[in-house]
């Protein structure tokens, strides 16, 4: 195995990389240029950019929505159906943050966003103070 530097591991994941690290700095004289500039940092980008939080509501035919598949899905398993609505809710809830990130679905009159889960699009609007989720539809019946 090669000569071992002090304070440094040469077992493990990183044992290859150290192997082939070890003749990177061999011939090159100090302060000299080298190819590479080394790690950039990156810069987080302003509040304003990445949009405040919104309040989410749901409507009385998502609610409707999300219980039918609830129940369809249940008829299996009661686990999976808990276990999918559970992972639909956080889906609506993530649309806080920067809700105009998702396509907007011009077939829809009035148009709206929409969010994919599986087999599941997730049909909401913006408004200047909230995020409404109009409908969760299965992505075989029609949107309108």
């Amino acid at each position: 195995m090669g000569r071992r530097t002090p304070g440094r591991r040469t077992f493990g994941r990183n044992a290859g990389v150290h192997r082939l690290c070890q003749g990177l700095d061999r011939g090159v004289p100090p302060g000299s240029p080298t190819k590479h500039s080394g790690r950039r940092r990156v810069r987080r980008a302003p509040r304003a950019i990445l949009g405040s939080c919104v309040r989410v509501e749901l409507s009385a035919e998502a609610r409707a929505d999300i219980q039918d598949i609830a129940d369809f899905i249940a008829c299996d398993s009661r686990r999976a159906a808990f276990d999918y609505v559970l992972r639909i809710e956080q889906r609506c809830r993530a649309l806080n943050r920067m809700p105009q990130r998702f396509p907007i679905a011009y077939r829809l009159d009035p148009p709206v966003r929409q969010r994919t889960l599986g087999r599941h699009y997730i049909f909401y609007s913006v408004q200047r103070d909230h995020v409404l989720i109009e409908r969760v539809l299965d992505a075989s019946r029609d949107g309108a």
